[in-house]
C-alpha cells in the first residue's frame, strides 16, 4: 500500500510592525503576496496581521528585513491560547486557518503512523515469509488498526 502524499504543515503567524509609512508599501505588497485579505491573511488592527503559511517566523522576518527599517514582531500563533475583542470575521478566519492547521498535522500523523506500519509488516514478511503465521497475525492486527483508524476518521469529521 503506498504512503499518501500530505501537505506541507502550515501555521498561523502573527505580524506586528512599526515602521515609518513609507515603508507600508512594501509590508502590504508582501501581504498581497499571499493573495486578497481574507484569504491566507486578514487584518486585525493597523499594523497587526494574522497570516497562514507554510514559512516560519524567522524566514517571515527575513523576506521583510530587507525593506522594513521599523520594528517586527513575528510570532507562531497556530497552538497558542488567545483572547480578545473584535472583529467576527477575524475570530473567523482564525478558527478556519487553525483547523486547516490541524487538518494537516493529522495527515501528517497518519502517514507518519502508516509508513511505521509499512515498515514492520516487510521486516516481519522478511524475517518470517509471507506465508508465515507471524506474517498472517500481523496482517489481521493491521487490518483492525486500519478499521478503528476509519472509524476515529468518521467521528471526527462528525
Amino acid at each position: 500500500m503506498p504512503i499518501p502524499t500530505v501537505p506541507h504543515s502550515k501555521r498561523v503567524v502573527l505580524i506586528s510592525y512599526d515602521m515609518p509609512s513609507a515603508e507600508h508599501q512594501g509590508i502590504r505588497q508582501f501581504f498581497r503576496g499571499y493573495g486578497e485579505e481574507g484569504s491566507a491573511w486578514v487584518s486585525i488592527q493597523a499594523s497587526t496581521r494574522l497570516l497562514l503559511t507554510l514559512d516560519t517566523p524567522e524566514g517571515i522576518r527575513k523576506e521583510i528585513e530587507h525593506w522594513a527599517d521599523g520594528q517586527t514582531f513575528i510570532v507562531d500563533v497556530t497552538h497558542a491560547d488567545f483572547s480578545g475583542m473584535g472583529k467576527k470575521a477575524v475570530w473567523e478566519w482564525l478558527d478556519k486557518a487553525r483547523s486547516e492547521c490541524k487538518a494537516i498535522e493529522r495527515l501528517r500523523e497518519r502517514a507518519r503512523l502508516e509508513s511505521g506500519r509499512q515498515r514492520q509488516g516487510e521486516m516481519i514478511a522478511k524475517r518470517y515469509g509471507y506465508d508465515s503465521k507471524q506474517y498472517e497475525e500481523w496482517i489481521t492486527r493491521d487490518e483492525e488498526i486500519s478499521s478503528l483508524d476509519r472509524l476515529l476518521d468518521d467521528e471526527g469529521k462528525a
